[in-house]
């Protein structure tokens, strides 16, 4: 990965509206840490940082003869999703592994001089911060893509605010609906997730609110795209307000960083089985490549590796080893043990076992103050 130069933004907003998910994500990045692209030509693909392990690709294809070399490029890294137009998404798929889900949407694009919504209604006005918690509450139910636990989803919803701008409509009740924009291009503002309570559905509040957002970008000089346009959020088109173009999304795997091997693979398995000589009973693993098959050197067992499965394997290991291990030397006699002194005995061992009680034979007396003096 690299990092994006002026070179890159350059192409990119030449490309318009083409790569305006690509030119949003990287102009609303709030650390340059938090953008990358990887580059195969002229060619390229744009790397956002949406959490703290989450990475979201936005590929450019300029040339269609490097889409092996950017396909590629994007599997050596750990984007989760690919996300762009049909042409730019597509071509790539052929050249990769880690295809999930495909998708597509459509998606609205409305140029600055083509936006000709209603006038925007009194009861929509800009968010403030002070909205945030309201606005948390609001989204709490709302499926914001790869935005996962409560932390991530209020911190997403404090950025689009102070941001370039969110627009919420008061209502009875306090805020029943709410726009979020999700970046500003030197040609569009986008809008990406849209949300009404669902006790104030059906009353053109949705409408109402992108009218609002479309009155913030055409102050900016800008038109509005709204990045996709689901069954659960269905939007229509005035008519003559631009044009309805499709959005694909992909979903990758992730790459895997640790190869499955059983117990037979691991380096450790010699030095196990040099301690016994019967063989290890081992739970095989399924096996991806053959499609959830067990692995045939151990069975045909298709459980899991767990935690059990490691206990059981070195109770087997440690039970022959422990019966030839030699018996464990006999503990050290404990100090309240009575010892008897008989004649001739040394005082010196008695000084030193002090803290024991002592038994002496009748007739022999260790009372006396005067030590002999070989003991002084």
């Amino acid at each position: 990965m690299q990092k994006v130069d002026r070179r890159l933004i350059t192409d990119l907003v030449g490309r318009e509206p083409r790569s305006t998910l690509a030119l949003a994500a990287v102009l609303s990045a709030d650390d340059p840490r938090d953008v990358k692209a990887v580059c195969a030509g002229r060619s390229s693909c744009v790397l956002a940082r949406s959490s703290p392990t989450i990475w979201r690709g936005y590929p450019n294809l300029v040339d269609p003869a490097e889409r092996p070399a950017l396909a590629q490029a994007v599997e050596r890294v750990s984007a989760v999703s690919l996300d762009g137009h049909p042409d730019d998404v597509e071509p790539l798929l052929a050249h990769m592994e880690r295809i999930g889900e495909v998708a597509r949407f459509p998606s609205i694009v409305s140029p600055a001089d083509e936006c000709r919504w209603d006038p925007s209604d009194p009861s929509t006005r800009v968010a403030t911060p002070l909205d945030v918690g309201a606005l948390d509450e609001l989204y709490a139910d709302y499926e914001i893509r790869f935005i996962t636990g409560t932390r991530a989803r209020r911190k997403y919803i404090q950025r689009c605010v102070t941001g370039h701008g969110a627009v919420v409509h008061d209502g009875p009740d306090g805020i029943d609906g709410a726009a979020l924009t999700a970046g500003l291009t030197p040609q569009y503002l986008l809008l990406e997730h849209v949300r009404v309570a669902p006790g104030a559905r059906g009353r053109g509040i949705s409408w109402a609110l992108v009218a609002r957002v479309v009155e913030i970008a055409l102050a900016y000089g800008v038109g509005v795209r709204v990045g996709s346009v689901s069954r659960e959020n269905p939007m229509s088109l005035p008519d003559e307000q631009g044009w309805v173009e499709t959005q694909a999304s992909v979903n990758l795997r992730l790459r895997q960083r640790v190869p499955e091997r059983d117990v037979y693979d691991a380096p450790l398995y010699g030095s196990l089985t040099a301690l016994g000589s019967e063989p290890i009973d081992t739970p095989s693993r399924p096996d991806r490549a053959t499609a959830g098959n067990a692995n045939p050197r151990l069975g045909s067992d298709p459980r899991r590796w767990t935690a059990n499965t490691s206990r059981s394997i070195f109770a087997q290991i440690l039970g022959p080893v422990s019966s030839t291990l030699p018996p464990p030397p006999p503990p050290p006699p404990p100090l309240h043990q009575t010892l008897d002194v008989g004649a001739g005995f040394d005082l010196r061992c008695c000084v030193l076992h002090a803290s024991a009680p002592i038994s002496m034979p009748v007739g022999h007396s260790c009372s006396s103050p005067q030590l002999p003096a070989d003991c002084q």
